[in-house]
């Protein structure tokens, strides 16, 4: 069964990658190993990198590409 968390909020400077980011954490330490994480934010995608990650993409590349 699948289920989606979104972590959503206008205001800037409130918590949510930080957020994601020990939720994202704590998942997977706990065994979930089937997680799609989607950073949707435009101007300041960070949560790859508090997760230690590199993305081959991101919602600006492929906003570029399109364009």
């Amino acid at each position: 069964m699948a289920r989606v968390i979104s972590i959503v909020n206008q205001k800037g400077g409130v918590g949510k990658t930080i957020f994601t980011g020990l939720l994202l954490k704590n998942l997977i330490n706990t065994g979930k190993n089937q997680i799609l994480m989607i950073d949707a934010d435009p101007t300041m995608s960070h949560l790859t990198k508090i997760l230690g990650l590199h993305a081959e993409k991101n919602i600006e590349s492929i906003r570029n590409e399109v364009i």
